[in-house]
């Protein structure tokens, strides 16, 4: 089932949450809503699930409005992020208990119920825990259960509410590989929000980047990351190094005497801040792009190692996680000159690739 949400604003004493959003989400599709606290992903995913009602704007549901329907007759499945399961009932009667309160007229039979309970405990594959309660589960058995117990009913799109937040982060990456693959077998539009962006990345079919009520991008996860639309979408997508220096003529930094430009071919203001994303490092230059920089910082971090690099003529360093093997060949230490390309270059005057 498709979704459309068109110009909705909400605001909750008298500040707004969300501004004027529209986004459409087709039918079967796995969309992400990405942004940091308070940019008003958690409000619009609660829009459409008629949790909230808007101040103004609509939501259509396979082309029929449904901003005034009840969150009943909306027959969304959700989750939320602490699992709200009920603690007096088993694995089972949670799971079945969206079914057993229908009301009598369509409410399946008994057999019917425990035959799509048993089906939903073998695809979240915790077949032997039914007779559990749980407080007798660990958290990423009991965020399957409150996914089955969403499914149960068989809701025409799903909305989760940082589905893993309260997760360790080995759980969490299990879980989203294993709503990736649920996904892929059932084909339900869902929508989920989350402020990890490697989680939006790994998981969804589309992103929408949200920040301050308003949708900044929204596209595939690669389009997201590799063209990022503002300075925001860039620095909320990976790990971004700031630097602040002068370009002349096209050159940034200009240095006395000069130095080889990051951006050599580029016309840019006199004064240029600009972000970098990724960079590679060599010993000796790869071309004229390449620029000198010492080893300040080196620290490994498991299977990588944090490097921090200063340049003359930035009031800032760099900081880079390079793979392990890749930091064993260069076998760099504290004081070695390397030279550094950016492989993304952003500034304030839009967006460069190089």
């Amino acid at each position: 089932m498709s979704i459309a949400i068109e110009k909705v604003w909400k605001s909750f004493g008298g500040v707004p949450a969300v501004k004027g959003v529209s986004l459409p989400v087709p039918s079967g599709e796995l969309v992400a809503l990405l942004g940091p606290s308070g940019s008003g992903k958690t409000t619009l995913l609660r829009v459409i699930a008629g949790l909230e009602r808007p101040d103004s704007g609509r939501v259509f549901f396979d082309g029929e409005e449904a901003t005034f329907r009840a969150v009943r007759e909306r027959k969304v499945g959700f989750v939320f992020q602490h699992y709200a399961l009920f603690r007096h009932l088993t694995v089972f009667d949670n799971i079945a208990f969206g079914l057993a309160v229908k009301p009598r007229k369509v409410r399946p039979g008994k057999r019917e119920i425990a035959e799509k309970v048993n089906a939903l405990l073998k695809l979240i594959q915790l077949e032997q825990m039914a007779d559990r309660y749980p407080a007798q589960l660990s958290g990423g058995q009991r965020q399957r259960v409150a996914l089955a117990r969403a499914l149960a009913v068989e809701p025409r799109v799903l909305l989760l509410d940082e589905p893993f937040g309260a997760l360790d982060a080995r759980v969490r990456q299990e879980l989203r590989r294993w709503l990736r693959r649920l996904h892929d077998d059932l084909k339900i539009t869902s929508v989920f929000v989350t402020h990890d962006q490697e989680e939006a990345l790994e998981v969804a079919d589309r992103i929408v980047v949200m920040n301050e009520g308003e949708i900044e991008q929204e596209g595939t996860p690669l389009e997201v990351y590799d063209h990022p639309a503002t300075p925001f979408v860039f620095d909320f997508l990976g790990k971004v190094n700031l630097f602040r220096g002068r370009a002349s003529h096209g050159r940034f930094p200009a240095g006395e005497p000069p130095v080889p430009g990051l951006l050599p071919s580029l016309k840019l203001p006199k004064l240029c801040p600009a972000s970098f994303r990724d960079v590679d490092i060599e010993h000796q230059p790869v071309d004229d792009r390449a620029v000198p920089a010492k080893v300040s910082f080196l620290l490994p971090v498991g299977p990588l190692v944090r490097v921090e690099l200063v340049f003359d003529g930035f009031d800032s360093s760099l900081e880079l996680d390079l793979p392990r093997d890749t930091a064993d060949r260069l076998a760099l230490r504290v004081g070695d000159v390397v030279f550094a390309l950016p492989k993304q270059v952003e500034s304030v005057t839009g967006d460069y690739q190089i």
